[in-house]
């Protein structure tokens, strides 16, 4: 999943009336792309991981391509999906927090994550492309060179400048051995860069950050002398006056930012160490850490829609039904009866005749959601008004229990999990036992792919008897084998590590 997409949109847009020259011309500078598994891609080759290409033949960093779903989602699958991006988000801000107390905001998590006017994790659907995991692009990256004879180093911003003024033939008084450097800095705010010599200055006439391309004596070329197998020893020399300088670079962002804090009246001090990238390998975790979850899909999408603040009264209910505890609320009667004595008999009339519509609709017409919204929304504006009282579970620690449920993370959250396993006993082990194509098997009646003797009365009962021990002696009540289990399984952006106090942007 990759975000973006308004930007998309745009490109899009500037693009609509291409010629077919340029559509050709924008084939040619499209990077190569590669298929690996769908596993592979969440994960060892994800947009923006730094990868070695087959045989050693060099360093590569993968890109995106848009490969849009060919059909729509289910609704509640996406939902479920950008939900758990929220929470991730969520998480990682607080955790961030805790390991970096002065960070700017923007510094936490990216725009498509976090809205900078109410400093809130904000995850606009609208912001994100569901992409199909089935080919991901490449591009040589870092491209900074050293000549392996002299430790010479070149360094090009693009493949296009790389191609137009290629590495010389010779290097000095040699013939040279070029290969990439394969060490990058690494910045806890996001960014990777190549291991280069050129650092970044604050100008405080102009407030804003410059690259320093050259030595103080005016020489733009420096050969790097790393034999130390340490990083802390290896070294940037100046060919033109022999100047040795450590391998230290600014991230220019976070320079710009806290320097300019800093300048304001009563801005904060700080240290390097909050500025400065690291030196690290390609292959390190630092430099990229995929983030990914997966979940069991579900038809139901009451599952997504309960779990939202404005559906505790309907939460609730469904929490009576599963554990049946009793759920006293007005009766219909009841309610036409209070609204009349209040002057609102049309409400109720209103209210009766979208009740008969949504009954008479089929469970996939169109209208059927949109009549039940509006329902809902008269009903809750009665509640809201103080016109009714709402109806009351017989189990305040239940009550209690929703009341909280914020405080827990999703995949623990025990009102959540009690909701996902009513829907998924339902659908893929009461259906799947039913239904034309038998996906849920249970071990005490095993079928004949599961046991050859199943037809076989003596045997069966015999092996019945014997499961039955087992399962008296763990524990379980009952036990199912499951086919064809639908499960999505999702990435949507990375940090630059694992731990609290270490990379603190998905990007």
């Amino acid at each position: 999943m990759s975000g973006g997409a308004k930007t998309l949109d745009m490109e899009r847009g500037r693009k609509r009336y291409a010629t077919a020259e340029d559509s050709e011309a924008a084939k040619k500078a499209a990077p190569p792309i590669m298929q690996r598994s769908r596993a592979q891609i969440a994960t060892s080759y994800a947009p923006g991981v730094l990868m070695t290409w087959e045989g050693g033949r060099g360093i590569c960093k993968s890109v995106p391509i848009k490969m849009p779903f060919s059909q729509r989602l289910p609704r509640n699958v996406s939902d479920t999906i950008f939900e758990g991006v929220r929470e991730f988000a969520e998480s990682w801000k607080e955790r961030a927090r805790e390991g970096c107390p002065n960070a700017p905001d923007e510094f936490i998590l990216d725009d498509a994550f976090y809205d900078l006017a109410t400093k809130e994790v904000r995850i606009n659907q609208t912001d994100f492309v569901l992409n199909q995991p089935n080919v991901v692009g490449y591009v040589p990256y870092p491209l900074l060179f050293q000549c392996g004879e002299c430790g010479t180093v070149r360094e090009y911003k693009s493949v296009a400048e790389l191609a137009d003024r290629k590495l010389p033939a010779r290097c000095k008084d040699h013939e040279s051995r070029w290969t990439q450097v394969d060490v990058v800095y690494a910045h806890w705010y996001g960014t990777i860069e190549p291991l280069s010599p050129y650092n970044y200055t604050f100008d405080d006439r102009t407030g804003t950050t410059r690259q320093i391309t050259h030595c103080t004596c005016g020489w733009q070329h420096f050969t790097l002398k790393n034999s130390a197998p340490v990083f802390s020893e290896w070294k940037y020399v100046c060919e033109g006056c022999g100047t040795p300088r450590d391998l230290k670079k600014a991230e220019r962002h976070v320079l710009q930012r806290l320097k300019s804090d800093s300048s304001q009246a009563g801005g904060r001090t700080f240290e390097w160490i909050e500025i400065d990238m690291l030196p690290v390998s390609y292959r390190a975790s630092s430099a990229f850490y995929p983030q990914r979850a997966s979940f069991i899909e579900l038809r139901e999408t009451k599952v997504v829609e309960l779990m939202r603040t404005t559906h505790t009264d309907e939460l609730l209910r469904k929490l009576a039904e599963i554990h049946s505890i009793p759920y006293q609320e007005p009766s219909d009667t009841e309610i036409e009866s209070i609204l009349a004595n209040a002057g609102r008999q049309e409400d109720w009339e209103e209210y009766a005749s979208l009740r008969k519509m949504f009954l008479k609709r089929a469970e996939a017409a169109p209208d059927r959601a949109d009549l039940g919204n509006a329902m809902r929304k008269l009903r809750e504006g009665w509640f809201d008004e103080g016109l009714l009282e709402r109806g009351r579970l017989q189990s305040e620690a239940i009550e209690i229990a929703v009341g909280i449920r914020k405080d827990w993370a999703r995949k623990f959250d025990p009102i959540r999990l009690t909701i996902e396993h009513a829907a998924f006993v339902e659908e893929h082990i009461q259906d799947g036992e039913t239904g034309v194509r038998k996906t849920a098997v249970d071990v005490l009646n095993p079928d004949i792919t599961l046991m050859e003797k199943a037809g076989v009365a003596g045997e069966l009962k015999r092996y019945q008897s014997d499961i039955k021990d087992v399962f008296g002696k763990t524990g379980i009540s009952h036990m199912y084998l499951l086919r064809s289990l639908p499960i999505c399984e999702y990435s949507f952006g990375y940090t630059r590590g694992k731990r609290q106090a270490e990379a603190i942007q998905p990007t």
